[in-house]
């Protein structure tokens, strides 16, 4: 998951790109074995038109959000962001298309008939990946540039938060068939405690902060409950929904939570650098207060929309307790 990332890549340094070959090689030999085969129903054919807009603005519109805040906003990151919206439109268009004439789309635009999906479904996962993405990337900076932390030291401290949403990851696929979207409710308040606990305790504690241990507590917590919305989000969006494609649904689910993360990253940086611009400890304290708070305020966003997402009357269990690729998990 994301939140291991700050002690993983800590640990592992280069390496961690082997280290993903070694670990994903036996699960890509052993597929056959566990993976039964399914073929489709008609004939399909490959939307290549669809897979190149779709991923020149894919690629235009993460680059221009990671890289054009780092670079101060040129022309040229303007120029992107303004070709990435006119492709994402042509893609739209030719999907419709294609829908229209039942030629096998890449998105099939009927997932957007279903509200369950297209509104409720998609903005959840869109304000879930835009508030927690940016917070483990800001604590990080903050931990080594506004408390001194070397970035193992970094990287340790926030392992409470690791520790946490694995344990309740791992419990929500025995969880999520009988819950549904009250676990969903359920972890976004559990967040939104955290998140208060540790802004209460980032805004009493000394300048610099004395001990990461002084975190611990408000980031399990909030861990906790990143696990139990965040594990079967993908599984309970999919149960509510009523479409029969799931396998699209799904991979839209995985692309909007990469560029949710991207777009979090940029918009939260504003905030971030903005209230850190003194470049003291006291700066980023105030810095990372704010993203802490902001964060809150997304997942008490999260809160109110999972009241709106329709109770499933089964939960698909293909994807259970597994956290949506792409957001760099």
């Amino acid at each position: 998951m994301e939140s291991c990332k700050p002690t993983s890549a800590a640990l592992a340094g280069g390496r961690s790109s082997w280290s993903t070959y070694r670990s994903g090689s036996p699960c890509c030999c052993s597929r056959h074995a566990f993976l039964p085969e399914s073929k489709a129903t008609g004939k399909v054919r490959l939307d290549l038109v669809g897979v190149v807009l779709i991923a020149v603005a894919l690629v235009l519109l993460v680059g221009v959000l990671v890289q054009g805040r780092q670079a101060g906003w040129p022309a040229w990151a303007w120029i992107g962001g303004v070709l990435a919206i006119a492709a994402l439109v042509a893609f739209w268009w030719w999907e419709s298309r294609l829908t229209e004439q039942q030629r096998s789309p890449l998105l099939p635009m009927t997932l957007f008939h279903d509200r369950a999906f297209s509104v409720v479904g998609l903005l959840i996962t869109l304000v879930v990946f835009a508030g927690f993405t940016p917070l483990v990337f800001f604590f990080s900076i903050y931990l080594q540039l506004g408390v001194g932390y070397s970035p193992l030291a970094a990287g340790i401290t926030t392992v409470p938060f690791a520790v946490g949403s694995m344990i309740t990851s791992i419990a929500s696929a025995m969880l999520a068939p009988k819950l549904g979207r009250t676990l969903l409710t359920l972890g976004a308040a559990v967040v939104c405690v955290g998140m208060a606990a540790l802004a209460v305790t980032i805004g009493f504690a000394a300048v610099p902060l004395a001990s990461g241990w002084l975190v611990a507590p408000a980031l399990l917590i909030a861990g906790l409950g990143l696990g139990m919305l965040v594990g079967p989000l993908v599984n309970v969006i999919l149960g509510a929904s009523k479409s029969a494609d799931a396998g699209a649904a799904s991979g839209v689910l995985n692309n909007v939570n990469i560029v949710a993360g991207a777009v979090g990253v940029a918009l939260f940086g504003v905030i971030f650098f903005s209230a850190a611009g003194g470049g003291t400890a006291l700066a980023y304290t105030s810095a990372v207060r704010l993203t802490i708070i902001s964060t809150l305020v997304a997942f008490a966003i999260v809160l109110v929309l999972t009241f709106a997402l329709p109770q499933p009357a089964r939960t698909p269990v293909a994807n259970v307790g597994r956290t949506p690729e792409g957001s760099h998990s």
